[in-house]
């Protein structure tokens, strides 16, 4: 699974730090770098805050296709 543009694309878009989010998610700042650039995967739980907090869908920040239809 590599969510890493996905996730650093939305995160943008809502105008969040990489340091706000984490605290959202319960991380540290480096690890959600580490996700931004697929050098680590989430686990379940954290996948599941970051759709909520990044207004989209588990299936869209997984997904391997650029659709729209997801999230």
């Amino acid at each position: 699974m590599k969510i890493g543009n996905r996730l650093k694309t939305l995160r943008k878009q809502k105008g969040y730090s990489q340091k706000y989010l984490a605290g959202l998610l319960g991380v540290s700042r480096s690890t959600l770098s580490n996700y931004e650039k697929d050098l680590t995967s989430p686990k379940m739980d954290v996948l599941e805050k970051m759709a909520m907090h990044l207004d989209t869908t588990i299936t869209w920040l997984c997904s391997e296709f650029d659709s729209e239809l997801f999230r």
